[in-house]
């Protein structure tokens, strides 16, 4: 071979060398950033699946609370189907013991017992007003036998303050 040769040769297997070292380290390159990708990969896949199992674990606690809550209600829910039942069966007891009630004839005569027993009670109250005028002040109070009292104690009071009055102003002055 001649020198010229020989020199090319050496040129181009150093071409060659550095080539392939190129190509080697572009490969290495590559495969470092395979590695680092799947190592992200990874990593990510970890975390995804640690956010995953906090994210069902907080779920679970939440469902957990419902439940918890929910307990409570369909107790109350129940506690108050049972006052219900207690309640209807007490009203039919009631009505099955007072069937006079039931008719609205026997209900009116019920009330008018009732205002005959409260006007007997305002007239031994009241002895100095008359039947007709306690009747009048009862009805202007729906028959409620208290505002009835209440509203006849404060006329009576001013009524003898009235009175007095007069009385001291006929005595001073008479």
């Amino acid at each position: 071979m001649n020198p010229h040769e020989e020199k090319d040769s050496k040129n181009h297997e150093e071409k060659d060398s550095k080539n392939h070292e190129e190509k080697d380290s572009k490969n290495l390159e590559e495969k470092d950033s395979k590695k680092h990708e799947e190592k992200d990969c990874k990593n990510h896949e970890e975390k995804d699946s640690k956010n995953h199992e906090e994210k069902e674990s907080k779920n679970q606690q939440e469902e957990e609370e419902l439940k918890k809550k929910a307990k409570p209600e369909m107790d109350q829910s129940i506690m108050e189907a049972r006052v219900r039942k207690l309640a209807e069966s007490l009203r039919q007891l009631h009505t099955e013991q007072a069937p006079w009630i039931s008719s609205e004839e026997n209900m009116a005569d019920l009330l008018e017992v009732e205002v005959d027993m409260d006007m007997e009670y305002l007239k031994k109250s009241f002895p100095d007003i008359s039947h007709e005028s306690l009747k009048e002040v009862y009805f202007i109070n729906c028959g409620d036998l208290e505002d009835t009292i209440d509203m006849l104690s404060q006329l009576e009071v001013f009524f003898y303050t009235l009175k007095f009055v007069v009385l001291c102003s006929l005595f001073l002055f008479g």
